[in-house]
């Protein structure tokens, strides 16, 4: 009895060993695979920097950033104090933009593009000795779903975006700017 016990014992070690060898195998390859995605990845984000090289930013009287991918337009902007509609719900007063955002005839659709990604990766809003903004809730109901709707190639969609502000006096600054950190230019709005 002591022997079958010993044996079977002897059995279910085997057997987990050998599972665990196997299964190490396959974490190797799992590893090369994702190595190799990396560097795929890495290569497109080189791509995306270069082909935002291109990018041009209008701080005159269009207030329109141009990509090969994907221009968004500045509609209109307004500051929103505390209560008021549009920050009903806000503690600090935000400062608010409205947009319109064309995707190039070119673009893939297989991008998703939205207007949130495309604004959320062009531009950062400073307040201050760039004192970086955080984004605010905007409770304007008519972009609620057109905010995350994918850009088809050629077609234009609206949306906004808000930011808290850190105070009512110091100006906002709106720069464009790509994932490496290279900026195309800054707007300044003033939020008295």
């Amino acid at each position: 009895m002591k022997h079958i016990k010993l044996v079977s014992i002897l059995s279910l070690t085997l057997l987990t060993l050998g599972a665990c060898g196997a299964s190490n195998q396959e974490g190797t390859d799992t590893n090369t695979k994702q190595e190799t995605t990396s560097k795929e990845s890495n290569n497109d984000d080189k791509k995306a920097v270069k082909d935002i090289k291109k990018t041009t930013f209008n701080t005159n009287d269009s207030k329109e950033l141009k990509t090969n991918a994907y221009n968004i337009k500045i509609t209109d902007h307004k500051v929103i104090p505390a209560g008021e509609e549009g920050n009903e719900y806000g503690k600090e007063a935000i400062i608010a933009f409205w947009y319109e955002t064309t995707a190039s005839k070119d673009e893939d659709e297989s991008d998703n593009l939205t207007p949130m990604k495309a604004w959320m990766s062009s531009f950062i809003a400073t307040q201050g000795k760039d004192k970086n903004l955080s984004i605010a809730p905007l409770n304007d109901d008519s972009f609620d779903e057109t905010q995350k709707e994918t850009i088809k190639p050629g077609e234009t969609i609206k949306g906004a975006t808000a930011y808290k502000l850190i105070n009512e006096e110091t100006p906002v600054e709106l720069t464009a700017q790509n994932i490496s950190g290279e900026t195309f230019g800054s707007l300044t709005f003033d939020v008295k």
